[in-house]
């Protein structure tokens, strides 16, 4: 059981590291955010296999199971990755946003060669 923690801290701090190359990569490089969020798909695709069999694990060695404070502190090391994760995605959104904002505002703004419009009768 405490390998299979292991494995998911490792697999949630892989995701953690790759979430911070994300958030440093400009948003306007279309395709290489595509492929960076194909990816990290996969790292959490990868994490919910991991938790699929600590569940198995833990559903057919529930009497055998005790809680040790290795588990108990990986477990904490998990949850705090995690919660660095959901920050970094908060700020990849922010920066998404910004860059939304300023796509907006150019597209707005009129050029001045066209402010005036000569008609003839």
């Amino acid at each position: 059981m405490v390998n299979l923690i292991r494995d998911k801290l490792e697999a949630v701090n892989k995701l953690k590291d790759f979430t911070i190359e994300i958030l440093h990569t400009s948003p306007k490089d279309d395709d290489r955010i595509s492929s960076m969020i194909e990816k990290r798909q996969k790292y959490m695709d990868s994490i919910n296999l991991i938790n699929e069999e600590i569940e198995n694990h833990s559903k057919y060695n529930s009497d055998k199971y005790l809680e040790t404070e290795e588990i108990k502190m990986l477990n904490n090391e998990i949850k705090s990755s995690i919660q660095e994760i959901i920050n970094l995605d908060k700020e990849i959104r922010k920066n998404i946003s910004y860059e939304l904002k300023n796509i907006k505002t150019k597209l707005n703004q009129p050029e001045t060669s066209f402010r005036s419009v000569n008609i003839k009768i």
